[in-house]
């Protein structure tokens, strides 16, 4: 019976020196993940920090698009008003080459009518020449020159 005991108590202690070397081995893994998890936690430090310069650089450069869309939209109203001020100042122009080339035909008009006039009254002027003589050295009132005219 003394053996019996003596052989349950050596398995019993086998049993105690797994169980230790098992808690050893888990001590030495808890150890690791706690190793593991202090350089998670300092990554995590350091992502969260390059997010925050993240963020800070995307305000940043949110600003400058800002600023450079509100520039650019006054470029290209600057813009839209100079070709609109160029466009006005054409038609301008136009118009008064319109108003010219009017005033132009009229005048060609009234011309052709003032020749024919012209025409009429020398025939008249040579029609009454023959009819009452003009005597020498006459000075036309009208002009002032020799002659009738």
């Amino acid at each position: 019976e003394l053996k019996n005991e003596k052989s349950q108590l050596y398995k019993k202690e086998e049993k105690v020196q797994t169980l230790l070397e098992e808690l050893n081995a888990n001590k030495t893994l808890v150890n690791q993940q706690k190793t593991e998890i202090g350089d998670i936690k300092e990554q995590l430090k350091q992502s969260q920090s390059t997010v925050c310069s993240a963020q800070s650089l995307n305000e940043n450069l949110l600003h400058q698009v800002k600023e450079f869309t509100s520039t650019q939209k006054e470029a290209e109203v600057q813009q839209l008003n100079s070709e609109r001020a160029h466009h006005n100042e054409v038609t301008e122009w136009k118009n008064k080459y319109a108003a010219l080339q009017k005033t132009s035909n009229r005048l060609e008009t009234e011309i052709e009518s003032l020749k024919k006039l012209n025409g009429k009254l020398a025939l008249e002027n040579g029609r009454l020449s023959q009819v009452i003589p003009i005597p020498k050295n006459y000075f036309c009132k009208a002009c002032g020159l020799e002659g009738h005219h």
